[in-house]
């Protein structure tokens, strides 16, 4: 009597929030504070969860100044409305306004934003929502710092993110200072450092001459610059023209935006790009990276499968199958039939 209790309490919090962001905070060992952020529930959340569904999980990253509360404003991604037409949750944590650059500076050990992230804040979420946990399910995207912080992320621990975005990220930090940047370092001269010696602590970090590093991995890459961007227009070009040489697939597109905040039809575009990546499939998450493969022929296994709708409910009968088949990452495969009906399978690689 008392857990179902409890448990009632508990859906009426959650259904009170969702929609909105739904705030917490605990006590981070690795950055020695207070950490808030906020998960952004769909309303439909503690149904769909009640009935077994697992959820994808967007973490966004705010820019400098910003906080965890930054998502939900109109004016930088309006995300309380927008997580209704999606079908993942999402995470915005606040970096209390260290301007940490979402990264582990080589310069302050209490600094490890990056590891904050997956060692501490991810397992936390897992633990307490019904997410689905793996790489493929599993995003990153910021604005500005957090832009950077998006790809930075996922260029260090492509093992946890499948999927990253960037929107008017700050993808060229240089030292000496990118002109650029109008001789603002935005906070990294006390995260990188500014002497000469520095210089390799910046270079380490820079997303132009890193992005390589991603050549060849299963994820599924986007950004997009402002046409009118004060500080960052130029090197998101630059960006999109490296990517495009090393012949990385990814999203590019540009709008006449300036620097600021992420206005509602650009987030709509980004939402819509991880919706479109990550897997709803519980069946998929334990599947790991396999750097540089590439689906040469598809074999449909033998045995037992698990068959899934395509908002990753469980089907208790096998629908009928089709012979059409759909590459979403190395080692992995959907089988697509007309009626909306998927199913995740192993494939026979190169």
């Amino acid at each position: 009597m008392i857990q179902r209790v409890v448990l009632a309490l508990l859906v009426q919090v959650v259904v009170l929030f969702a929609g909105q962001g739904y705030p917490s905070s605990y006590v981070s060992a690795l950055l020695g504070i207070t950490v808030s952020y906020d998960v952004i529930l769909p309303d439909s959340y503690v149904r769909d969860a009640a009935q077994g569904k697992r959820f994808p999980v967007l973490y966004l990253l705010h820019c400098a100044g910003g906080d965890n509360t930054y998502w939900l404003q109109p004016c930088c991604g309006n995300m309380g409305t927008l997580i209704e037409s999606v079908h993942f949750i999402a995470v915005a944590p606040y970096d209390n306004n260290r301007l940490g650059w979402w990264l582990d500076s080589p310069k302050i050990p209490n600094y490890a934003h990056s590891r904050f992230l997956v060692e501490e804040l991810k397992p936390r979420i897992d633990s307490l929502y019904a997410t689905l946990p793996g790489r493929l399910s599993t995003g990153v995207a910021g604005h500005s710092m957090g832009g950077f912080g998006a790809l930075h992320n996922i260029i260090q621990h492509p093992d946890v993110y499948g999927s990253a975005f960037s929107m008017k990220g700050g993808v060229d930090p240089t030292l000496p200072l990118n002109p650029e940047w109008q001789n603002t370092n935005f906070g990294l001269f006390n995260d990188l450092g500014n002497d000469s010696a520095d210089t390799v602590n910046w270079n380490a970090v820079n997303i132009l001459r890193n992005i390589h590093r991603l050549k060849g991995d299963s994820v599924h890459l986007g950004l997009y610059g402002g046409q009118n961007d004060e500080y960052f227009a130029a090197e998101n070009r630059e960006l999109d023209t490296i990517m495009t040489g090393l012949s990385m697939p990814h999203l590019f597109f540009e709008t006449d935006e300036f620097h600021a905040g992420v206005p509602e039809s650009s987030m709509v575009r980004v939402l819509r790009f991880f919706d479109s990546v990550f897997v709803f499939s519980p069946s998929a998450v334990r599947q790991p990276p396999r750097a540089g493969a590439q689906a040469q022929r598809w074999a449909m296994p033998a045995g037992k499968v698990a068959w899934y709708d395509i908002r990753g409910r469980r089907l208790a009968a096998t629908p009928a199958i089709d012979n059409r088949h759909l590459p979403i990452a190395p080692g992995i495969g959907i089988a697509v039939m007309p009626n909306g009906v998927c199913r995740v399978f192993s494939f026979a690689g190169p």
